[in-house]
């Protein structure tokens, strides 16, 4: 079983925390590892963009764990993985920028919304070794 989480996770409906959604998430075995590819929706709240767009950088954690489901006692976190992200607006060229800071993979957008699309593409992720 795979986790997907964030403190924005479990805000109330009311709350004006930012939130997110996942939208899907499959995980597949290539030479022994367990790869995770996911699509997370972000809504960030109106205080958040504003800061963004005045040049505030946002880091973004994406919490991942795996569990190992359990049918007599309580599941058991197997492994626990963070992806750390940033997300930046630069008002003199006009480009949002999205930071993986796991891997330094940098990607330049030229609106919000094509920023957290690809902020929320998880694509091949090393998750656990099979072996392990």
């Amino acid at each position: 079983m795979l986790a997907l989480s964030a403190p924005a996770a479990w805000a109330q409906e009311n709350d004006d925390r930012p939130r997110f959604k996942v939208i899907e998430a499959s995980t597949r075995l290539v030479d022994e590892v367990f790869f995770l590819d996911a699509r997370i929706a972000f809504d960030f709240n109106a205080e958040a963009i504003e800061a963004l767009d005045h040049g505030v950088p946002l880091t973004v954690e994406l919490q991942i764990e795996v569990l190992e489901t359990r049918d007599l006692l309580w599941d058991s976190t197997t492994a626990t993985l963070n992806q750390y992200y940033r997300i930046e607006y630069r008002a003199l060229v006009t480009q949002y920028l999205v930071t993986n800071l796991n891997t330094g993979e940098l990607s330049s957008h030229t609106n919000l919304e094509a920023a957290l699309a690809m902020l929320g593409q998880v694509t091949e992720f090393p998750m656990l070794d099979r072996r392990l």
